[in-house]
C-alpha cells in the first residue's frame, strides 16, 4: 500500500535541526563556529546543553567553506519553524558583524 517509509519524529525525545551556511574564505573558521552557535542559543526552542548545539565544517565550494550547525529541540512538532528561526537569527548575528552571507557563482556559457 504504502512505498514510502513513514517516520513518526514525535515519537523522538529530542531531533536534530540542522542549517548549512557558506560563508567566503576570508572569515574566520572560528569565528563562524562561534556566531553560529550564538545563533542557536538565542533560538527559542534550542537545548543548550546535552545534547549542546555544534558546528562541522562540512565542505569547500568555489568560493566558499560550507557549515552545517546541528542544533536539537525536545519541541519536534515545531520543527520546520524552529529551522527558520535559527536562519533568522544567524542572518541578525551575521549582519551585526558585517559578514556577507553572499557567494558569487559560477556561470558556465556555451559557444
Amino acid at each position: 500500500m504504502l512505498q514510502n517509509q513513514i517516520i513518526n519524529y514525535s515519537g523522538f525525545k529530542y531531533l536534530a535541526i540542522p542549517v548549512e551556511v557558506s560563508v567566503g574564505y576570508e572569515n574566520d573558521k572560528e569565528e563562524i563556529k562561534t556566531l553560529l552557535i550564538e545563533a542557536a542559543s538565542k533560538t527559542s526552542g534550542i537545548i543548550s546543553d546535552n545534547p549542546k548545539p555544534y558546528v562541522i565544517l562540512k565542505g569547500f565550494d568555489d568560493f566558499a567553506a560550507v557549515y552545517e550547525l546541528r542544533a536539537y529541540s525536545e519541541r519536534v512538532n515545531d520543527y520546520f519553524r524552529i529551522q527558520s528561526d535559527i536562519r533568522e537569527n544567524i542572518y541578525e548575528v551575521f549582519v551585526q558583524k558585517h559578514i556577507d552571507l553572499t557567494t558569487p557563482d559560477i556561470v558556465y556559457f556555451n559557444n
